[in-house]
């Protein structure tokens, strides 16, 4: 039962739909370990596979962008990494002019011709490796994007490089913006049904709260008062240093933190709430960072019944 709970909580968590939406969709054990910029950089970007002795490329010039993640998960196929990151791709409106699969592209020869980067951050299989190109249009100038992606039996890896004008940079990495204000918490609970509690946070491996208030819990007892049918999941998150099983242990034990002080301080009566946790499967942002492990260590607050 609670295995099947969950699984929906995930699902409606923003961490969740991020992951889903943000570029380039990954696995949720994803992990950037590079993230860097070249302004006014170019890459030539293979157009064609390796055949008379060459690749053909054309020269994309703009602010360069790279980065690179790892998925520490037995079991991945470059097909399936790229599959959704095509998809993705073609869904903001890119158009797809090289896609490939290691022996078709050229092997060695074709690997060499693109701008993947070096082990050991990026890691690129001569026999279990997939290259996509793609251009865009846009008013300010056109965009590119490159797609590597390789798999060894133990870890995935995922580079895309973006070449275009800096003003239009987005990374996967950006979190949703959080309701700071009583009233745009109710808003984002009435509208979106579920809510961060912006003011909570956690240092690495605690649980408790300050003694002091925390304006976002003093909100959710202000909408809890004004829809007294209604019943809230607080949901623990944690960054992902550490095992699943502990961190998932240790989100409960924040969200109950929260469920507790809203009894005691707030009389909210406690069949009202339940404290749940995901542990780090459902991040708003890398773990690569240390800004981003903090927004990882959160609690959420879900609406299970209105």
């Amino acid at each position: 039962m609670r295995g099947a709970l969950l699984s929906a909580l995930v699902g409606m968590l923003p961490g969740a739909a991020s992951a889903q939406e943000a570029f380039p969709p990954l696995p949720p054990l994803a992990s950037l370990v590079v993230d860097r910029d070249e302004p006014q950089g170019a890459v030539n970007l293979p157009v064609t596979v390796w055949q008379a002795g060459e690749v053909q490329t054309i020269r994309a010039e703009g602010t360069v962008h790279r980065q690179v993640w790892q998925i520490p998960q037995p079991g991945l196929t470059p097909a399936q990494l790229m599959a959704p990151i095509r998809d993705a791709l073609e869904g903001e409106g890119y158009a797809v002019l090289l896609d490939c699969a290691a022996d078709a592209c050229g092997g060695f020869e074709f690997r060499f011709a693109t701008d993947a980067l070096p082990p050991p951050e990026m890691y690129v299989d001569l026999g279990r490796y997939r290259y996509l190109s793609a251009q865009k249009s846009a008013p300010e100038g056109a965009r590119w994007r490159a797609v590597m992606v390789s798999a060894t039996q133990a870890r995935g890896f995922v580079q895309v490089t973006s070449i275009g004008p800096e003003e239009a940079r987005e990374t996967r990495d950006e979190a949703d913006a959080l309701p700071r204000a009583p009233g745009e918490l109710s808003r984002t609970l009435a509208e979106e049904g579920h809510a961060v509690l912006w003011d909570v946070t956690f240092e690495t491996g605690e649980t408790a709260l300050d003694a002091g208030g925390f304006a976002s819990i003093d909100a959710l007892a202000l909408w809890l008062g004004d829809n007294p049918g209604a019943r809230v999941a607080l949901v623990g998150h944690t960054d992902a240093e550490g095992g699943l099983a502990a961190n998932i242990d240790l989100s409960r034990r924040r969200a109950a933190a929260v469920r507790d002080r809203l009894v005691a301080e707030h009389g909210i009566a406690a069949e009202r709430l339940s404290a749940e946790g995901v542990g780090w499967l459902a991040p708003r942002a890398t773990n690569a960072t240390e800004a981003g492990r903090e927004a990882n260590r959160r609690v959420e607050a879900v609406v299970a019944e209105r």
